[in-house]
């Protein structure tokens, strides 16, 4: 179960309590359960269809509908209570924000790779998640001290050297925190692109369409579900 998974058998079971009850009518020829399993499989190893549907007895298109429906189940049930990127290829990368206990808090919808960070920020919602008095430790590319001042919070990014030989002892810390904060965040979406094979690419074009009414295309919903699951599993970043 692990190694299909990522999670013991309690732990699947417990997830899927917590997903309980599905509000629609199973008219799948697989139980509930089963449905769960083969799209935490395809997540973590992104098997094909065919694969899947001779593994469970169904055919692929079920097995890709039944992917689908998972997805959105797990991301609308789960996202807001637990969760508070691919050169010419086109490629699409989104805004990830995690806490100091490491524990990922936001993931934006994704957004052409040629979005700047800025752009991404402004458009993906997490401002609004910003209150006064927040702390907010970002790379150098996050221009967006302004938008934080207005809201009452403070960005911090890695100071620049300019004409000075060394820092002083104030901005070498300051510099040393906001480099770890950044090594947390890689080592998230490292994790997340490892422990979830879905996350590797190349993206197939069916995932960036929109199944219903959220807005959010089907790999906006795979990438904050990984992060979901993510979140439930045991972290590789020591809390030291």
């Amino acid at each position: 179960m692990r190694f299909y998974t990522r999670f013991s058998k309690l732990s699947f079971e417990a997830l899927y309590q917590v997903l309980l009850p599905i509000n629609r009518h199973n008219n799948e020829k697989l139980c509930m359960r089963k449905q769960l399993l083969l799209t935490l499989i395809k997540l973590v190893h992104d098997f094909p269809h065919q694969d899947l549907a001779f593994r469970f007895g169904t055919s692929p298109v079920t097995s890709s509908r039944i992917f689908r429906s998972w997805v959105s189940i797990i991301h609308d049930r789960l996202y807001k209570i637990i969760v508070r990127s691919p050169k010419r290829r086109d490629t699409v990368k989104g805004l990830a924000a995690a806490t100091g206990q490491r524990v990922l808090t936001f993931m934006s919808p994704l957004f052409s790779g040629r979005k700047s960070d800025k752009h991404i920020v402004l458009q993906s919602g997490y401002l609004d998640h910003i209150q006064r008095g927040d702390l907010v430790l970002a790379d150098r590319g996050f221009l967006i001290e302004e938008e934080m001042a207005i809201r009452g919070a403070k960005l911090v990014t890695p100071a620049f050297m300019k004409n000075q030989k060394q820092f002083d002892a104030k901005t070498t810390e300051a510099t040393r925190r906001t480099a770890n904060s950044r090594i947390h965040i890689e080592r998230f979406i490292g994790l997340l692109r490892n422990r979830f094979k879905v996350m590797k690419g190349p993206i197939p074009i069916k995932y960036l369409y929109c199944y219903d009414d959220s807005g959010l295309t089907l790999y906006d919903k795979i990438v904050r579900v990984c992060s979901i699951l993510n979140n439930l599993s045991p972290s590789i970043v020591s809390s030291d």
